[in-house]
């Protein structure tokens, strides 16, 4: 009771140890005023729980963000290596398409001799079927 008396002085300084005389009247004063207060005690209490479930909330979904993020860095670097790996075989890719395309046109300028060629063979032949009749 007295811890409780020194509680409510320093807490609310309405109460204070006036010496031996005076004692009795300070402790009923006190245990007045603590029964008075012992609810606002309660609910300062029962706020201070519940911030503190609060906080604890709060620190839960900020280490569950964190997590998020840590796992989107290795994500992201994972996505980085694999971005690098798709444009060595982009350019390995083009220079092949390249390749191709330039071997391509030497065929289509190959093929349109040929055909040049058979078009010439084709009007000397019936040139000389011609004749032979």
């Amino acid at each position: 009771m007295i811890d409780e008396q020194r509680l409510l002085e320093n807490r609310t300084g309405v109460a204070k140890f006036l010496g031996s005389n005076h004692g009795v009247s300070v402790f009923i004063m006190s245990a007045q005023t603590a029964s008075s207060e012992h609810s606002s005690y309660d609910q300062a209490d029962d706020q201070f729980t519940t911030a503190l479930e609060r906080l604890n909330r709060a620190i839960d979904a900020l280490e569950a963000a964190l997590s998020i993020k840590v796992r989107e860095g290795k994500t992201v670097s994972v996505l980085e290596r694999e971005l690098e790996v798709l444009l060595g075989d982009r350019s390995k890719l083009a220079l092949e398409l390249n390749q191709v395309k330039a071997k391509a046109s030497r065929l289509d300028a190959a093929g349109a001799k040929v055909s040049e060629h058979l078009d010439k063979v084709t009007a000397n032949l019936r040139s000389i079927l011609t004749n032979i009749k």
